[in-house]
């Protein structure tokens, strides 16, 4: 397995790059990742933790600035993954401790934050997203669509905000039309049993993560509709909290919807 098929060690990563581009140094960023992922690092210390430290460290030398104590604890954690049955590729291992070894690092200067990012979608707006690519043919998805529907939105502070969205997998050849003709997919867990939340709940909910409106203006989304009105599911717990809902990142779409896709899968056969 790919160190990157660890959504966790993603996340953190692009959400360190963000906050830094936002304004924030070095410390700070990294301080409040540390608070955001607080039962991570601490309940979950021996999974979602490791890929935490992981994903701190990736990010801090990804704008060449790694320090000690993280690049310490990452270290740390890539042993622990050794001792897991997660069998993650021995190269993403070992270039990493490569990386880790050139720590401490100067903290890099960042210029002006950019603008805030403001998405307009309306509740029920739906968007269809064809799979393809590598990700999509390791998840047999070649060719089908994700339904994306706005639920919700998220204030990722500083002025940003961001859709969440239901995601369903289409797997017709015509997209759907109507409301009645979009409920016909069943929409996709994302996850379940995070926060002590009760195993019989799961989380349907993602925040998409846009950088810009050029950057979301070039993808191909296709507009289906507003199809508001769409109950969700019995068994839905919301994680609206920023930094503990799932989280998709539109720069590396493809990659983090097939394995929120092969995530689903697995819930399916519980």
């Amino acid at each position: 397995m790919r160190m990157t098929e660890l959504y966790l060690v993603a996340e953190v990563k692009e959400e360190y790059l963000e906050l830094r581009r936002d304004g924030r140094d070095r410390q700070a960023a990294t301080e409040e990742l540390m608070e955001r992922y607080i039962e991570e690092i601490t309940i979950g210390a021996e999974d979602d933790g490791l890929q935490f430290w992981v994903g701190l460290a990736d990010g801090q030398y990804a704008n060449r600035e790694l320090t000690a104590e993280i690049a310490g604890k990452a270290r740390e954690a890539l042993d622990a993954m050794e001792q897991t049955d997660w069998e993650i590729t021995p190269g993403d291992l070992r270039r990493r401790r490569e990386h880790y070894r050139l720590a401490p690092m100067p903290e890099k200067k960042m210029g002006k934050p950019r603008p805030k990012f403001r998405c307009q979608w309306q509740i029920g707006d739906t968007f269809a997203y064809r799979l393809t690519g590598l990700y999509a043919e390791q998840s047999g998805t070649e060719g089908v669509y994700i339904l994306l529907r706005k639920a919700d939105e998220l204030d990722g502070g500083n002025g940003k905000i961001f859709p969440t969205v239901y995601l369903s997998l289409w797997e017709k050849e015509e997209l759907p039309r109507t409301l009645e003709e979009y409920q016909t997919a069943p929409l996709m867990r994302l996850d379940n049993g995070r926060f002590a939340i009760p195993r019989e709940y799961y989380e349907y909910r993602a925040v998409v993560l846009i950088d810009s409106k050029k950057q979301l203006e070039s993808m191909p989304l296709m507009y289906l509709g507003n199809f508001h009105g769409a109950d969700g599911p019995d068994d839905e717990v919301v994680v609206d909290e920023p930094g503990s809902c799932a989280m998709l990142f539109l720069k590396q779409f493809d990659r983090d919807l097939n394995m929120r896709v092969r995530k689903s899968r697995r819930y399916e056969k519980k």
